[in-house]
C-alpha cells in the first residue's frame, strides 16, 4: 500500500473519452471510461456537452456502466431522460458539482433547495446520489443483481 492508499486492482483500464468542457469553452476537456474488477465507471467532469452529442460515445457504453458521474445539469431534462436511458444505461448516477451553498445558490433556490432538486434528478435517472458535504461517503454494493 502506498501512502495514498491502496493500489488499484490488476488490469485496471482507464480511457479517456475528449468531450468538449463547452461550445464557449474551447478547452480540452476529457471524461474518463474505468474499468475495474468487471465493472464499468464514467467520470464526465463538468463537460457542458449537449444531449444530441451523447450518441457519438455510444461504442464506449455498450456494456452496462455501474456508476456514472455528471454534472447534475445532465439530469434536468427529458431530452437528457431519453438519452441517458439509451446511450448511457448506468445503474447509479453521482450528480457532480452542486453548488455547496445550498441555501444561496439561484438555481438551487428556484428548484426547492437540495431535497427538490434531487426530487426532481431522481425524475430522470432514479438512482442519483447527491453528496452533502465534503467527506460524506457512500459505500455502493454491488451483487449478481448490479444493485444495492
Amino acid at each position: 500500500m502506498s501512502k495514498l492508499g491502496p493500489s488499484l486492482p490488476p488490469n485496471t483500464r482507464v480511457l479517456p473519452l475528449k468531450i468538449h468542457h463547452g461550445i464557449n469553452r474551447p478547452i480540452d476537456h476529457y471524461g474518463y471510461l474505468v474499468e475495474m474488477d468487471g465493472m464499468r465507471w464514467v467520470h464526465f467532469g463538468d463537460t457542458e456537452i449537449q444531449p444530441v452529442e451523447l450518441k457519438n460515445y455510444r461504442a464506449h457504453f455498450e456494456s452496462p456502466i455501474e456508476v456514472a458521474f455528471l454534472p447534475f445539469w445532465m439530469l434536468f431534462n427529458d431530452e437528457w431522460k431519453v438519452q441517458l436511458n439509451d446511450v448511457l444505461p448506468s445503474h447509479k448516477v453521482v450528480a457532480m458539482h452542486i453548488p455547496m451553498d445550498h441555501r444561496r445558490d439561484r438555481f438551487m433556490k428556484s428548484k426547492g433547495g437540495l431535497k427538490g432538486m434531487l426530487k426532481e434528478m431522481q425524475a430522470i435517472h432514479p438512482e442519483v446520489y447527491v453528496f452533502e458535504r465534503p467527506g460524506q461517503d457512500k459505500i455502493f454494493r454491488f451483487g449478481s443483481g448490479r444493485g444495492e
